[in-house]
């Protein structure tokens, strides 16, 4: 995490690393969780212009007020700067609990698991949350493997008012080499630091659950979606026009991820030339994003069935 302060922004860092060819991922101040970030920077005085230093006023602000999260991140050191303010150097490295057993200590972390669910999980049906862990990673808020399973649940930004929910059914998504704020987790809350790979091991969704989804959506509303054996088929109404996009599902690429493919595309009844439509799919193809996410996210094989959308490891 980084000001955005003159020659003191994120810019300037990632400039300098490399320049100097140094193994570090610069990014600016987070907004909900501080998921791997090794070290942060935070400078007193002039923060920058407003529009571009909010969450990093934000940010300093707990710092002040929070110790839970300064134990978690101590500072290594403090460096005057030209300006007259300072720069200090935190680095994630959360003491570790010794005074709860061990067997006590991943029960409070399971049940902190639980409640960090339901900023996103809705109506879960036999929702369980297993861990995997040890006696020596514990303590410092390693777990080895969470996994989460539910026969059913809804799913979206419920703390958005008004946000859509989609349904899965026969769910199973695995976490591994999570680490959580040790002392956070014994205060009775959650607070994710660092994950390895985060892996959707199953799932299935139906095709009405996906078009109530898209029914609910402001921009979507007019979209009319069928999984049809193979690959999903869907038609877009916008003022008396339809187009139909569809792409078609691949085999797990790197590392485990899956990969798609486009079919012809329609706007009218007149085909959509390969480019655009391959500039359209990059544009909508979650994959593409999941490389730029602090996490590795590994999805399972996807079959498309008549009426539904599975996800199943093999």
């Amino acid at each position: 995490m980084i000001p955005n302060a003159p020659e003191f922004s994120v810019s300037n860092f990632r400039y300098y690393a490399a320049r100097d060819g140094l193994p570090l991922r610069f990014g600016r101040a987070w907004s909900d969780y501080h998921l791997n970030v090794d070290y942060v920077v935070l400078k007193t005085g002039d923060q920058g212009p407003a529009f571009a230093s909010d969450k990093a006023r934000r940010v300093t602000e707990q710092f002040a007020a929070d110790p839970l999260l300064t134990t978690a991140f101590p500072a290594i050191g403090s460096y005057p700067l030209p300006d007259g303010s300072l720069a200090t150097l935190r680095v994630r490295r959360p003491a570790p609990v010794t005074r709860i057993a061990p067997a006590a200590f991943a029960r409070r972390i399971q049940a902190g698991a639980a409640a960090l669910l339901a900023e996103w999980v809705a109506d879960g049906r036999e929702l369980r949350v297993g861990l995997d862990w040890d006696a020596a990673g514990l303590p410092r808020g390693w777990i080895r493997r969470v996994t989460v399973t539910a026969a059913s649940a809804r799913v979206g930004e419920l703390s958005r008012p008004g946000a859509p929910t989609l349904r899965l059914e026969d769910v199973r998504v695995v976490l591994e080499g999570l680490t959580v704020n040790p002392a956070r987790a014994a205060a009775g809350r959650l607070e994710p630091l660092a994950l390895e790979r985060f892996r959707i091991e199953r799932l299935t969704l139906s095709e009405g659950d996906l078009q109530a989804f898209l029914a609910a959506g402001r921009r979507t509303r007019r979209v009319r979606v069928r999984f049809l054996p193979g690959r999903p088929r869907s038609i877009w109404e916008r003022r008396g026009r339809r187009s139909t996009p569809g792409c078609r599902s691949g085999p797990a690429g790197t590392a485990g991820r899956s990969s798609s493919t486009s079919t012809p595309v329609r706007l009218g009844g007149v085909p959509v030339p390969d480019l655009l439509a391959g500039w359209i799919e990059r544009a909508w193809d979650p994959t593409l994003r999941w490389a730029a996410l602090p996490v590795a996210v590994d999805l399972a094989p996807v079959r498309i069935e008549r009426g539904r959308l599975e996800v199943t490891a093999p």
